[in-house]
C-alpha cells in the first residue's frame, strides 16, 4: 500500500474539485480514497476484489465496491488512482483505461510507469516510489 507520509505528498499536487469524482482500482484498505474523500470532498470510490480488505474499507470514509476493476464501470471517473504491478498494469488496466476515451481524466500511477503513455507530471522523491500523472490518451 502506499505509505502514509506519501498521501501528503499525493494531495500536494493532486487538486480535486468536490465535482471531481475519484476511483482507485484496487484500493486495498482504503486508505486512499478515505484520504481524498476527507481531504477534497470529492465523490471517491474504492474497487476492492479481496473480501477481507473490502470488508475493513466499509470503516473508511467513501464509497465501495467490491469486485474485479475488469467488469467495473469507470466512465464517471475524472480521476483513476492505481498501484498496480507492471504486468498487470501495462496489461488490464492499460486497456481499461484507454477504452474510456473521456477527454481529461487523469490517471495516478504510484510507483510504475504505464508503456507507451507519457507522464505529463512526475513526482519524484529521495528513498520514495515515484508517482507518475498521465491524461488518458485519446484514440480516434
Amino acid at each position: 500500500p502506499i505509505d502514509k507520509k506519501d498521501l501528503e505528498r499525493l494531495g500536494k499536487f493532486l487538486k480535486l474539485k468536490k465535482t471531481d469524482i475519484f476511483y482507485e482500482l484496487g484500493c486495498g484498505d482504503g486508505r486512499v480514497v478515505d484520504y481524498v474523500a476527507r481531504t477534497f470532498g470529492c465523490k471517491s470510490v474504492g474497487i476492492e476484489l479481496n473480501p477481507f480488505l473490502y470488508i475493513l474499507c466499509l470503516f473508511e470514509k467513501g464509497n465501495y465496491i467490491f469486485g474485479d476493476l475488469s467488469e467495473q464501470n469507470l466512465s464517471e471517473a475524472t480521476c483513476v488512482y492505481v498501484f498496480g504491478l507492471p504486468r498487470v498494469l501495462n496489461k488490464r488496466i492499460k486497456k481499461k483505461l484507454e477504452k474510456r476515451k473521456k477527454k481529461g481524466t487523469l490517471v495516478i500511477s504510484y510507483g510504475f510507469k504505464i508503456e507507451s503513455w507519457q507522464p505529463t507530471k512526475v513526482h519524484e522523491e529521495i528513498n520514495k516510489l515515484p508517482i507518475f500523472v498521465y491524461k488518458i490518451p485519446i484514440k480516434s
